[in-house]
């Protein structure tokens, strides 16, 4: 059976196409419209559901629509007006898209992103092509949503330009206690906080504090000696540098639009 499994509508929209376990295609959309982080699927791709036999969504849009209204976002009608034959929770997909890519048969998955419906942190135990969700951190607990804040407080774009923060860290001292951050929502950025710090030390300062949440994730909930790191937070390889006795696996694109693949395998 050949499955078509796509995420659109926020960023990185991305198409895949997989037969029983095979990945026949798959692609990111800003390779066709040359928009960078472009959200919505490019036609080329569109055409390739007529030889599938079913669609896949990456998320749920009704759960992730009262998210929305809890946090004063509003409905999204486009999104819920999306025709699917199956759908996935947005942490589900990440994980997933790490297991079936990695060569283990036993180990923990640690996804950490921005948001997905509404959790924020996911820990799952796989073992024999199965997975099991065993801890989950909700909205608006969010290291991603924090480190994105940031990243916009320091005058650079959040969901894009994450990296620069990361290496900007290095030019700075961690002097600020962010971790208050942690439980308010951040999704329209953390305003003017510490109006007189340097970029740098803002830096330094979310940069730690997301490494010493991610180490201690992984010191009580991933038990495991095989680890795989998950969500666009995966992509933070200073603090990944930093976690010691585990085998580790970090697809090549842990962010939001490969993992769409992972439908049929699921």
């Amino acid at each position: 059976m050949r499955i078509f499994g796509f995420s659109e509508g926020y960023h990185d929209a991305g198409a895949c196409i997989v037969d029983d376990t095979e990945i026949i295609y798959a692609s990111h959309s800003e390779r066709y419209s040359k928009v960078k982080n472009d959200k919505f699927l490019h036609a080329y791709q569109i055409k390739k559901i007529n030889n599938c036999d079913k669609i896949s969504f990456y998320e749920n849009s009704f759960m992730k629509n009262t998210r929305r209204l809890y946090s004063g976002q509003g409905w999204d009608w486009n999104k819920s007006s999306i025709s699917y034959d199956i759908s996935f929770s947005h942490h589900e997909s990440h994980a997933a898209a790490g297991y079936y890519t990695s060569k283990f048969n036993e180990c923990n998955v640690l996804v950490i992103d921005a948001i997905g419906e509404w959790d924020t942190i996911s820990v799952w135990y796989c073992k024999d092509l199965k997975m099991k969700k065993i801890k989950s951190f909700k909205y608006p607990y969010s290291l991603g949503l924090l480190y994105s804040a940031v990243t916009k407080r320091i005058g650079l774009k959040p969901n894009e330009d994450e990296y620069i923060t990361m290496g900007m860290a290095a030019f700075g001292e961690p002097k600020y206690n962010l971790s208050f951050l942690l439980e308010q929502n951040n999704h329209k950025g953390v305003g003017n906080i510490f109006p007189k710090a340097r970029t740098e030390d803002l830096a330094a300062s979310v940069q730690c504090l997301y490494e010493s949440e991610l180490l201690k994730l992984i010191k009580q909930y991933c038990h495991h000696e095989n680890l795989i790191l998950m969500g666009g937070c995966a992509l933070n390889c200073v603090a990944n540098s930093k976690i010691e006795n585990k085998n580790i696996w970090i697809m090549p694109n842990p962010g939001d639009w490969f993992f769409t693949w992972c439908c049929s395998a699921s």
